[in-house]
């Protein structure tokens, strides 16, 4: 799945998975809020950990989660 693209359906069967679609929109709604208010590294860090717990319960492959950072363009 090394050409998986942004936003592809990914089948699976972990937590992440089984949660209903509501739920994980309000956490995307939350996580994309506590990225817009943080203002510490300590913060950051925070963040970090928390979603590489979630590709974590998710069972997707980390590498392939990186493979999408090759995609996003830097901003500068």
């Amino acid at each position: 799945m090394s050409r998986m693209s942004v936003g592809q359906y990914f089948p699976g069967d972990s937590l992440i998975h089984h949660l209903d679609a509501r739920v994980k929109l309000f956490g995307l709604i939350v996580l994309i809020a506590a990225i817009i208010l943080t203002d510490t590294i300590a913060g950051y860090c925070n963040l970090i950990v928390l979603t590489v717990g979630l590709i974590f319960l998710a069972k997707v492959k980390f590498t392939d989660m990186l493979g999408f950072l090759k995609i996003l363009p830097i901003v500068s």
